[in-house]
């Protein structure tokens, strides 16, 4: 009996800890894949080549951001 005695208390505490990972943000995710099919198009890449760089530092500020939240 002695052994199970913590037992409730971890359960407790790995409860506490799943709830504090965060939930992907939906609007940043999207924003995450139509970046990835943007870098992988040829022509966006050619034509487009400082606005995906623009693009792609807009959204590691919002990663940023959202990480800081």
């Amino acid at each position: 009996m002695q052994n199970n005695r913590y037992f409730p208390l971890t359960l407790l505490a790995a409860t506490i800890m799943s709830g504090c990972t965060s939930i992907p943000n939906q609007s940043l995710t999207e924003a995450h894949t139509s970046y990835n099919n943007a870098r992988t198009n040829p022509e966006v890449t050619n034509l487009a080549a400082l606005e995906l760089k623009d693009a792609g530092d807009s959204l590691n500020k919002a990663d940023y951001a959202f990480s800081e939240d």
